[in-house]
């Protein structure tokens, strides 16, 4: 997984999730995993979309990369659902990327 990667070399880890397809055991597994490094990863319950919780979370603290992997991706479902792909998706990232842009973190 990435983030123990990160955490191998020395980083400290935000991840932020709404889990619209995924549960809280898996941050708490992804903890047991890191060991002694679980220390410098921390999560936010945030939806991508949510503008004013990432302008929140950005001005609190100075992130130096991000890394988006809050896309929808199951191929079946998103021909079922092209609108909430497109929200998440597109949107998501839209709204992600502005936020990047407002606190200079490109």
């Amino acid at each position: 997984h990435t983030v123990l990667v990160l955490l191998e070399h020395g980083c400290k880890v935000t991840l932020i999730d709404n889990y619209s397809n995924s549960f809280p055991r898996v941050f708490e597994h992804m903890k047991k995993l890191a060991g002694d490094k679980a220390d410098r990863m921390k999560f936010v319950e945030c939806d991508i979309r949510d503008s004013d919780k990432l302008d929140t979370l950005f001005s609190a603290e100075k992130f130096d990369c991000v890394i988006h992997f809050a896309g929808f991706k199951a191929v079946g479902e998103s021909v079922e659902k092209p609108l909430e792909y497109y929200d998440n998706n597109f949107v998501g990232t839209v709204k992600l990327l502005e936020v990047m842009r407002k606190h200079k973190c490109w």
